[in-house]
């Protein structure tokens, strides 16, 4: 039974990289285009100080220090977990039950404290991925809005 739950639990942490790959690169298009709309408009400001959206403006670092701020704290919630997983563990490693073969639960946390490892990434970037494609999207629909008021 060992076996088995160690396969799909290795197989479930390796489909969540995947998952965290594929919101990595979703976020890293979001960004490109939210820094190329974003510069446009820091160009634009520029050149004509009154007429600046300030308010959009204004977002760019508040919104990337709460993004950061959240990724930070879950990284730090995972890191705990996973060191109190592996305290567990040695505590029980320690006391002698894992000697008792019959004893199988030593195996399942240290399978699942080695697991726990690869999801505090894909945790972490979920709100710097948030905040990206919100971003992007909310650009997107005022640029669109631009466009159609011009036209």
């Amino acid at each position: 039974m060992i076996p088995l739950y160690a396969a799909l639990a290795m197989n479930t942490a390796a489909l969540g990289l995947v998952r965290t790959g594929l919101d990595w690169s979703e976020m890293l298009i979001a960004a490109g285009n939210v820094v190329d709309k974003r510069s446009r408009m820091i160009n634009s400001a520029l050149r004509s100080p009154m007429t600046a959206d300030y308010r959009e403006l204004g977002k760019m670092v508040p919104e990337k220090v709460a993004a950061f701020g959240d990724a930070a704290e879950i990284l730090v919630g995972a890191w705990a977990k996973w060191q109190k997983a592996l305290t567990t563990q040695a505590r029980h490693l320690a006391s002698g039950d894992a000697l008792d073969c019959a004893n199988t639960g030593s195996d399942y946390r240290l399978i699942d404290a080695f697991t726990r490892a690869f999801e505090a990434p894909g945790e972490a970037l979920m709100p710097l991925h948030r905040a990206a494609t919100d971003n992007a999207r909310r650009l997107g629909r005022a640029a669109r809005r631009s466009s159609e008021e011009r036209a």
